[in-house]
């Protein structure tokens, strides 16, 4: 919850209509990880919602999104599965 609260503020500061949402997964997420999450969720969040307002496509927006978690290390999306 601490970082979906930040990146639903963002989206509510920044005005984006209509919303794409992402969050980092499950489990807790220590201090020293909670930078890099989030710059990777602001990240996917911007990346998704540009070709969003390219293609008007959603779910080419969602991909986007899930391709630039994927490629980012802070997460372990695609990698592995994480079971609480």
């Amino acid at each position: 919850m601490k970082i979906l609260i930040p990146v639903l503020l963002f989206l509510i500061w920044e005005g984006i209509q209509p919303s794409l949402i992402v969050h980092g997964g499950a489990g807790t997420i220590r201090p020293e990880q909670f930078q890099g999450k989030l710059n990777g969720m602001v990240q996917a969040i911007r990346a998704g919602y540009k070709i969003l307002l390219e293609s008007d496509n959603p779910l080419n927006a969602v991909e986007e999104a899930v391709r630039v978690m994927e490629d980012d290390p802070s997460f372990n999306a695609g990698e592995k599965q994480y079971l609480i």
